[in-house]
């Protein structure tokens, strides 16, 4: 993802940017190993650099994957390398039951 030069005023992407990047990244993660939807239940981002003008990249790595949740830690890095977040990602998943992550028997009444 570039963060454009469009920010010349303030040359610092908003936290919702990074954010948004490292969910779509863990989110993907999480349904590269699982079928269908596997929608977001917590994330938690810890950020450490702004994000300036230039590129932003995030890696994903699946901590683990059963019993109905995935679990992804994710790094948001840079164009020069520079950690700029840490986040962590839960997403619900089938639990290998079939159906995918959304059924009506999931209902809390």
């Amino acid at each position: 993802m570039d963060v454009m030069e469009a920010f010349e005023r303030m040359p610092i992407a908003h936290g919702g940017v990074t954010y948004a990047l490292a969910d779509t990244v863990s989110g993907a993660a999480a349904v590269s190993v699982n079928r269908g939807v596997t929608p977001t239940v917590d994330m938690r981002i810890d950020y450490l650099a702004p994000a300036t003008n230039g590129e932003l990249l995030a890696e994903a790595s699946l901590v683990r994957n059963g019993d109905g949740v995935a679990t992804v830690e994710i790094e948001v890095t840079d164009g020069d390398g520079t950690a700029v977040a840490m986040a962590n990602g839960t997403y619900k998943t089938d639990g290998g039951e079939g159906g995918g992550a959304w059924r009506e028997d999931d209902s809390t009444e």
